[in-house]
């Protein structure tokens, strides 16, 4: 068989003597091949329809669409594929995810009673937003939480507007006739008909506690002690080997936060658990800089 008669029987498309870099209308190039996938084509969507689930089962901000991280991971599964912006997952893919709806409908219809949390938040682009997550507990005593909704807040933080994003979020969702309690902080902007978050009212009651004079003063005291071993890398190590030669346990000092009243409490245990070492430390001979100071 010659080449003209090989090429019509099995290659009907191509013509004989042409170069193989010339193809016809009807035939993918390399370029085409390699360019990247439509927005509206099958496999895109499929993987669009996977990163939208990825954020909203696994609580991820919508912000992960533009890590560039996450870009790399995705280029290098799918280098055709281009990732619709972070709005585009906020208005549409992921309000889109009926399958997830669903289960979340399903899953309330067993609660005869749930808690609706409230919180207002500011993003790192100086941004307001506010999440409402509703809770409640199954037969079998396990606490479920879903994410009903997380929306940009451009309205005015005042009481009533606040009741009306609430009220909107608990019909969306069909749960008014759940007994439907409401729990937020204590800001003032919160003050609207609901029950006030229990855990952050005793927060506010031990915060006040720890500003009498002579608790603030003791408070501080170990508070100076422990940054100062944090900061300092030869007092550290110091620090380490006290420990070793008085065998306590090698635990680093913990420093308070301003905001959980029981982080006073863990820093004071961690303090008295490490005092012998810490004093030896102080105490010794060898030179330590910059030694804290105490405070009057």
């Amino acid at each position: 068989m010659n080449i003209r008669s090989h090429t019509a029987q099995f290659h009907p498309t191509e013509e004989v003597g042409k170069p193989a870099a010339v193809a016809t209308s009807s035939q993918r190039t390399i370029k085409d091949a390699l360019g990247k996938l439509p927005p509206t084509s099958q496999k895109a969507k499929r993987i669009t329809k996977g990163i939208a689930e990825f954020i909203a089962m696994g609580l991820q901000p919508y912000s992960v669409v533009e890590n560039r991280g996450f870009r790399r991971m995705m280029e290098g599964m799918e280098p055709r594929y281009v990732i619709p912006s972070q709005r585009y997952f906020t208005n549409t893919a992921v309000p889109a995810l009926k399958q997830t709806k669903a289960e979340i409908v399903s899953s309330l219809l067993n609660a005869d009673r749930v808690a609706v949390t409230c919180d207002v938040w500011t993003s790192v682009a100086t941004e307001s937003f506010v999440t409402v997550t509703v809770h409640f507990i199954t037969d079998e005593w396990e606490l479920k939480a879903h994410v009903l909704q997380t929306r940009a807040m451009h309205e005015s933080h005042m009481g009533a507007n606040m009741a009306e994003l609430l009220s909107s979020a608990v019909n969306k969702w069909d749960i008014t006739k759940k007994e439907v309690v409401v729990v937020t902080d204590n800001a003032a902007i919160m003050v609207v008909s609901h029950l006030k978050c229990y855990a952050h009212t005793l927060n506010l009651a031990a915060q006040r506690a720890l500003k009498v004079p002579s608790v603030a003063r003791l408070l501080g005291r170990v508070r100076r002690i422990g940054t100062f071993f944090h900061r300092s890398t030869v007092g550290a190590q110091q620090l380490e080997e006290s420990q070793r030669l008085l065998n306590i346990p090698k635990h680093k000092l913990k420093v308070d936060c301003c905001t959980r009243w029981i982080s006073a409490f863990e820093m004071v245990s961690r303090f008295l658990e490490q005092q012998p070492a810490i004093t030896a430390t102080l105490l010794s001979p060898q030179k330590i800089r910059e030694r804290p100071m105490h405070t009057q």
